[in-house]
């Protein structure tokens, strides 16, 4: 009979899957006329990522001291709701146990260290951004998670992957949508960042860029989770058939498997391909 721990624990492990990939899959769909999709996704991913990290912590710290988990006290005081710090303990414990060994590196470019950075900020004080701003507490507007989103991350990936060919044919669409829509439109939007669109061409040209960005803001992602289940995996294996620390059997299973179902494999081959186990 497995104990109650390890119940406890494989509930977190599924918890903390199925909140990323539902982010993931809510960064394919979001743009600036669904900005509370964004909302959700930053809210899921910081909190998954929060939560597996976590537990890779958890399974560290009980491998080391005998099968004994740390005090609710003690990670909160480590960590609290720091995203970032806990990437960096996590690294930590893969550069100790993982060296050599397949996905074994922390994803760790700018565009992944921006997702994780921000993703931090939200967890710890920008997710109450639009209710602390007209309330008088936050002015900055880097504080806004959407405008950092758009402007440290999104802004990677349109330089990155947003090609000269893929440019003009945005640039020639929204030309042509613009000429046909111009005298029958009314726009009045503005982007992830609050730029104001008061045009068919703002607005389309606008909406190509987004496409791409959420083509590939989820691989990205999941590069950052592929890690952290290979991490977790090893640590749960080498907890349980060599420590006989039954709480930590199984626990990246749910991670691999929701993680692979996760989004719209269609839109994003590129994805499922880096992350394939």
């Amino acid at each position: 009979m497995l104990s109650f721990e390890h119940l406890l624990l494989n509930r977190e492990a599924g918890i903390a899957a199925e909140l990323i990939a539902s982010g993931v899959t809510l960064l394919g769909r979001a743009n600036y006329a669904h900005t509370g999709l964004y909302g959700q996704a930053f809210f899921n991913l910081s909190i998954g990522f929060e939560r597996t990290a976590k537990l890779i912590y958890i399974a560290d710290y009980a491998i080391q001291h005998s099968g004994a988990y740390p005090s609710n006290d003690e990670l909160k005081t480590k960590f609290s709701h720091d995203v970032k710090q806990l990437f960096d303990h996590a690294e930590k414990i893969s550069d100790r146990l993982r060296t050599g060994k397949k996905f074994c590196d922390r994803p760790n470019t700018d565009i992944h260290c921006a997702i994780v950075q921000v993703l931090s900020e939200f967890a710890k004080r920008t997710r109450f951004y639009n209710l602390d701003t007209v309330m008088g507490s936050v002015s900055a507007r880097s504080s806004d998670p959407l405008y950092a989103w758009n402007e440290r991350v999104v802004a990677l990936i349109i330089k990155k992957h947003l090609t000269l060919k893929k440019r003009e044919r945005i640039e020639r669409s929204a030309a042509l949508i613009d000429h046909l829509l111009r005298d029958k439109a009314l726009v009045s939007m503005t982007d992830e960042t609050g730029a104001a669109m008061n045009t068919v061409y703002l607005a389309s040209r606008r909406t190509g860029e987004t496409d791409v960005a959420r083509k590939w803001a989820p691989l990205y992602v999941l590069q950052l989770a592929r890690w952290l289940t290979y991490l977790l995996y090893d640590l749960s294996h080498e907890g349980a058939y060599t420590y006989q620390i039954d709480g930590l059997l199984g626990l990246s299973e749910g991670m691999s498997r929701l993680m692979l179902k996760s989004g719209n494999r269609r839109c994003w081959p590129e994805c499922y391909a880096a992350f394939a186990v």
